[in-house]
C-alpha cells in the first residue's frame, strides 16, 4: 500500500504539460475537497441512501442529450464562425502576408 502512495505521488509530479499540470492540480482540489467534507462530517457529504443521487435518472437524463447535443454542436458552429470571421478580417487588414505569418509563428512571435 505504502509502495503504491509513494508511486503516486512520484507520478503525480513527473513533467507535464500546460493542460496536464491543471487537470492534474484539479483531480488532486478535487480529492481533497471530498476529504475535507468527509472529514468535517458535513451537510454535504453524500453517504448512505444518499448515494442515489449520483445516478442520473433517465426522465433527466434523455432530454438533457437530447437537447444538448445538438445545442453543443451549435455553440461549436458559431464559435468556428467567429473565429473565422476574425481570421478573415486579420487577414484583410493586415500588411502581411500568410508567408511572412508563418515565418514569424517558427521563430515564436505570435501565440494565435
Amino acid at each position: 500500500m505504502m509502495i503504491a502512495a509513494v508511486a503516486a505521488v512520484s507520478a503525480f509530479f513527473m513533467p507535464m504539460e500546460g493542460w496536464q499540470r491543471m487537470a492534474r492540480w484539479g483531480f488532486l482540489a478535487a480529492v481533497l475537497l471530498l476529504v475535507v467534507l468527509y472529514r468535517r462530517h458535513s451537510v454535504l457529504m453524500l453517504k448512505g441512501s444518499d448515494l442515489r443521487y449520483l445516478i442520473p435518472s433517465p426522465e433527466i437524463l434523455r432530454p438533457l442529450i437530447f437537447r444538448g447535443i445538438p445545442m453543443s454542436l451549435q455553440m461549436f458552429i458559431m464559435s468556428a464562425a467567429g473565429m473565422t470571421m476574425l481570421r478573415l478580417f486579420r487577414l484583410s487588414v493586415s500588411p502581411i502576408t500568410p508567408d511572412e505569418w508563418k515565418t514569424i509563428r517558427k521563430l515564436g512571435g505570435d501565440a494565435a
